[in-house]
């Protein structure tokens, strides 16, 4: 449901969903999806330490999220930009549920 919403551009509900969902959640799997995608939700919604919190959450989760990488290389000014894009460069995205 939650993306969804983001989809639809409807941030604040997609966020809600998304914290609904993590509290009751036990497949690390999803869990990191579900926190990469409420990351890029909040960072819509102009909540950039939320966001970059949050997309940390996913990639503690999975380090190997290309997606995840890249999003923390948006959310971040040099040097950290090009070091989190050059960690996605290499990123296998193992065990990643939505390339």
């Amino acid at each position: 449901m939650g993306k969804e919403y983001l989809d639809l551009k409807q941030y604040e509900m997609a966020v809600k969903s998304f914290d609904d969902y993590l509290k009751v959640s036990t497949w690390l799997d999803e869990k990191a999806e579900a926190y990469f995608y409420k990351a890029k939700a909040l960072w819509q919604l102009s909540q950039g330490s939320r966001a970059r919190e949050t997309i940390f959450e996913a990639i503690k989760l999975n380090p190997d999220m290309k997606k995840a990488l890249l999003l923390a290389s948006e959310m971040h000014y040099e040097p950290w930009k090009s070091k989190w894009a050059n960690l996605a460069k290499v990123a296998g995205n193992k065990d990643v549920i939505f390339k």
